[in-house]
C-alpha cells in the first residue's frame, strides 16, 4: 500500500532515514558494547543459559579414563520490554513540514531510543544483588576506585573490558582529586576533553545527574554507581531500534513511531560492585 505524504518531498523523506541511522549510530549510546548483547531473540522472555566456572584437574595415570569435572550449569530468566511511542507533526501547525522539521524529529527519535537501551540497562544493574559494595566517603573518590577494582580483582574477574557507570556530580568530585589528573600519579593521560576517560582499568560513563528515563537512583542523596565487567550482563534484543514513519490524511499527519524490544540483566553477582557516593 502506497500513502501520500502531503507537502512532504522525497527528498525529506530520504534525508530522514538518513538523519536517525546517523544520529542513531554515532551520537548518543552511552553504554552500546558495555554487555554481552544477544539479538534475533524470539518468545515472551529470554533465557539466558550458561556454564559457570570450573577448574582443572590432573591428568592422572596414563590411558586411564579421564575424571569427570562437575559442571553446574544456570539459566537466567531476562524479562523483556516494550518501548515505543508515537509522535506527529500535523501540517497545519506550518504551511511546510519540510525537510529541518522531520530532521529533528529524527534526531529526537534516536536520542530516545538511545537513552531508552541505556536505561534498560541501568534498570538491570538496580535490581541485581551485588556480592561487593563499596561507600565512599565523600561523592565518589579514588579510594573508592581502588576498592572496587580490588573487589573484582579478588574475585578473579578478568581486567579487560572493566565500566564504571556515574553522573557528572561524581565526575566533578574526582576531578578535584590530584591522583585521578596529575600524571605524576599516572602514566596514561586520564583526561580526554575534560573528563576522566580511563582510570584504574576502568573505562568510565558519564550520564547525566537526572536523566529523564530515571537515570542512576539517589534515595536520600546516595547516588548508586556501578562498577562491572561486560560478562556480567546479558542484554537481548527482541526487535532492534527502529523508527515506522507514515502519513494520516484523516488526521494530516506525519506519525512516527520509534520502537525497540529488549531486556537485561546482572547474571553474574561477583562481576558487580555497587558504589555508594553521598552528593
Amino acid at each position: 500500500m502506497s500513502y501520500s505524504y502531503g507537502e512532504l518531498n522525497s527528498v525529506a523523506v530520504e534525508q530522514f532515514s538518513l538523519v536517525f541511522e546517523n544520529e542513531y549510530q554515532h551520537n548518543m549510546r552511552k553504554l552500546m558494547n558495555t554487555t554481552q548483547e544477544i539479538h534475533g531473540v524470539v518468545g515472551v522472555d529470554y533465557v539466558a543459559k550458561f556454564a559457570d566456572a570450573f577448574d582443572l584437574a590432573d591428568r592422572g595415570a596414563f590411558h586411564s579414563n579421564i575424571p569427570r569435572t562437575p559442571v553446574q550449569y544456570r539459566k537466567e530468566l531476562i524479562t523483556m520490554s516494550n518501548k515505543t511511542a508515537l509522535v506527529g507533526s500535523d501540517i497545519f501547525e506550518q504551511a511546510l513540514v519540510n525537510a529541518s522539521e522531520l530532521q529533528n524529529l529524527a534526531r529526537q527519535s534516536a536520542w530516545a531510543l538511545a537513552r531508552q537501551q541505556d536505561q534498560v540497562i541501568i534498570d538491570g544493574m538496580v535490581a541485581s544483588t551485588p556480592d561487593n559494595t563499596v561507600t565512599a566517603a565523600s561523592n565518589l573518590t579514588v579510594d573508592a576506585l581502588r576498592e572496587a577494582k580490588q573487589k573484582l580483582d579478588d574475585q578473579d574477574v578478568p581486567a579487560d573490558e572493566r565500566y564504571i557507570i556515574a553522573t557528572f556530580s561524581q565526575q566533578r568530585s574526582l576531578l578535584g582529586e590530584e591522583e585521578a589528573t596529575n600524571v605524576d600519579y599516572n602514566t596514561i593521560r586520564t583526561l580526554v576533553k575534560g573528563e576522566i576517560d580511563t582510570f584504574y582499568g576502568f573505562k568510565f560513563i558519564w550520564v547525566a545527574d537526572g536523566m529523564s528515563t530515571g537515570g542512576l537512583p539517589d534515595p536520600g542523596g546516595v547516588r548508586a554507581c556501578y562498577a562491572w565487567h561486560r560478562d556480567s550482563i546479558i542484554t537481548p534484543y527482541s526487535i532492534e531500534p527502529k523508527i515506522d514513519k507514515d502519513w494520516l490524511p484523516e488526521s494530516q499527519q506525519h506519525i512516527l513511531v520509534p520502537k525497540v524490544r529488549l531486556g537485561s540483566k546482572v547474571v553474574r553477582n561477583n562481576g558487580i560492585v555497587k558504589i555508594n557516593c553521598t552528593e
